[in-house]
């Protein structure tokens, strides 16, 4: 029950709270960045959950190297992109709260 169902979903609140943290020490205060850093947020959670499936899937067991021989490469990315985009029922929300959070700590503009 550990590897899988709370290690995957701790995670994922983990990538979804912390990705947008890392990212507002590089996008610029304001309205419009917030909007661009939510979406720069989006794609980067997207894809480590994509990949944090990748890993699941081998941590199981999963022949990753035959699937890609078998199916190629563009198969087994739309395949872990599917699944990381039905989990963003966990990471999505957590990381629209953190984003939300960040005018708080602005200094130079205000909200």
């Amino acid at each position: 029950m550990l590897t899988s169902l709370i290690l995957p979903v701790g995670l994922m609140a983990v990538i979804g709270w912390g990705v947008p943290r890392l990212l507002a020490g590089v996008f610029p205060e304001g309205a419009r960045p917030l909007i661009w850093l939510g979406v720069t947020a989006f794609v980067i959670c997207l894809c480590l959950s994509g990949m944090l499936f990748a890993v699941l899937y081998r941590m199981g067991g999963a022949p990753l190297g035959e699937m890609l021989a078998e199916v190629g490469l563009w198969p087994t990315v739309w395949h872990f992109a599917v699944r990381g985009a039905m989990s963003a029922i966990v990471w999505l929300p957590v990381m629209i709260l953190s984003t939300a959070g960040l005018p708080a700590k602005w200094t130079r503009e205000t909200w």
